[in-house]
């Protein structure tokens, strides 16, 4: 690859770091996904995702915000394999994969297979990673 090349290839990757929601494109385990985390008001996810699709549903960023008639975000949800958490864990990780990176995960059924991450009991946030097909299909950050 030629100087040339190569440096027109790194500026369109610093050039992807630097749009809105790449940023963003992380999940912190029983906090938050794509910068919104639960607590936040309308006004402040609104600061940080800007101006929503249909009511809280941010198509451009895979995000689907939740406030059930109340001041404060009570859960956040993504279908996005761009979301993951530091260690990698995303929608697409398989099970086995999952339960080694995210250790004391409570297995639940409720409308399908569920994986808790719920360390603090029901008073903080926790997250939840719906399975289908042996691999996350969903990540739910939720308020108790």
């Amino acid at each position: 690859m030629s100087r040339g090349a190569a440096a027109a290839a790194m500026a369109m990757f610093l050039a992807t770091l630097a749009t809105p929601g790449v940023l963003r494109a992380v999940v912190v385990l029983d906090s938050s996904i794509g910068g919104v985390r639960v607590g936040m008001t309308k006004r402040e996810v609104r600061e940080t995702l800007g101006k929503p699709f249909v009511a809280y549903d941010y198509r451009r960023h895979h995000l689907r915000v939740l406030f059930f008639a109340r001041p404060a975000v009570v859960e956040v949800i993504t279908t996005s394999r761009a979301e993951r958490l530091a260690n990698g864990v995303g929608v697409g990780t398989s099970v086995t994969e999952l339960r080694r990176k995210i250790p004391h995960l409570r297995r639940q059924t409720f409308d399908g297979l569920l994986y808790v991450h719920r360390p603090h009991g029901i008073t903080r946030p926790s997250t939840l990673f719906a399975i289908r097909h042996g691999r996350v299909a969903q990540i739910n950050v939720v308020d108790g």
